[in-house]
């Protein structure tokens, strides 16, 4: 499945963004803004940022400081230095704080948009990037382990559970017919995309492998052969022919 070594990512950016704010001893509130939100739109880990655009980060930023404080984010061991280490072993925060800063930085980045990055090209991004960010604002779930990652840190494995639950996500929002056009560089017409992403949403084998992927277990690199058969399914061999041409 294209890009499937990948599906974790999504999750591993917003908690480097929830891990990776800062500040130290003499450092000014305006500082400790500007710190945090450069860890948002830093790619230094997951291999993308939370997100691109500087002024989500920066309203996540500010609503973080103003709901939970400068002064207790820095007691609970959200320094500057963390920034160099952003997988650490856990905050001193309690449950409230960290729903606190993770609804404040929910409520500023688009975080569908950095999700449906990891399977969709920028023709498909919008759309997709709206349904993700709609069921991921309703997961319980997907919240909560956003908080528990921040209090826990490397410790905060992803549950089956989770797994699950965003698998179904992605599979509900993500066209994936025009995934594997854009993989494969073919056109294909909007029936064949159409037949592409029925087969893909009706396969317990991807859907059981998306979510290990996101739990974060090792999925492999070989295409199952049940996405060949979808392929031959659903695409013209002529097409397939000249796939990666």
């Amino acid at each position: 499945m294209p890009r499937r070594r990948r599906t974790a990512a999504g999750v591993g950016v917003l908690v480097f963004a929830l891990g990776a704010c800062g500040g130290g001893d003499g450092v000014s509130e305006q500082e400790y803004v500007d710190a945090l939100a450069e860890a948002m739109t830093s790619a230094a880990a997951g291999g993308q940022p939370l997100t691109t655009d500087a002024s989500e980060a920066r309203c996540a930023a500010e609503r973080v400081v103003a709901e939970v404080g400068q002064r207790r984010l820095e007691d609970a061991g959200l320094t500057i230095d963390r920034l160099a280490d952003p997988f650490a072993s856990g905050t001193g925060l309690t449950a409230a704080e960290a729903d606190a800063v993770v609804d404040a930085i929910l409520e500023c980045v688009d975080v569908g948009a950095s999700f449906a990055l990891q399977f969709t090209g920028e023709e498909a991004l919008d759309a997709d990037a709206d349904c993700l960010a709609g069921r991921f604002e309703e997961s319980g779930a997907f919240r909560g382990f956003l908080a528990r990652s921040l209090r826990e840190g490397r410790d905060a494995a992803p549950t089956g559970e989770l797994g699950e639950e965003l698998s179904d996500i992605i599979l509900d929002c993500v066209e994936f017919g025009a995934v594997f056009a854009q993989g494969l560089g073919v056109d294909l017409t909007e029936a064949e995309i159409a037949c592409l992403d029925d087969a893909i949403r009706r396969s317990e084998t991807l859907r059981e492998l998306l979510a290990e992927g996101l739990a974060g277990g090792a999925t492999g690199t070989e295409v199952p052969p049940e996405v060949v058969d979808m392929l031959v399914e659903c695409v013209p061999a002529s097409k397939l022919a000249g796939a990666g041409g």
